[in-house]
């Protein structure tokens, strides 16, 4: 089984309010965009709650010549702990 894609997630939202489906995202019919942005804000809040399958643990971060912690691209949210 393949994972969903953003366009068979959105058809499978407006298919819910019985609506046609739509052959590609961003196409100005505003229940697509709709239903795009209530995957967006979805896919936000299941990602923050911090789910064993997308935490990592004990990731250590180094600082960089100014002394700042550049963050991996895709991280969401951190839980900073100082060790001496």
């Amino acid at each position: 089984m393949l994972p969903t894609s953003r366009l068979e997630a959105v058809n499978e939202m407006l298919s819910c309010v019985g609506e046609a489906p739509v052959n590609q995202l961003q196409n100005g019919y505003i229940e697509s965009a709709i239903a795009e942005n209530i995957l967006d804000s979805v896919s936000r809040e299941t990602q923050s709650s911090g789910w064993n399958f997308n935490t990592e643990d004990n990731w250590e971060l180094t600082p960089d010549s100014n002394k700042h912690l550049v963050l991996p691209f895709n991280a969401l949210k951190v839980d900073a702990v100082t060790q001496n």
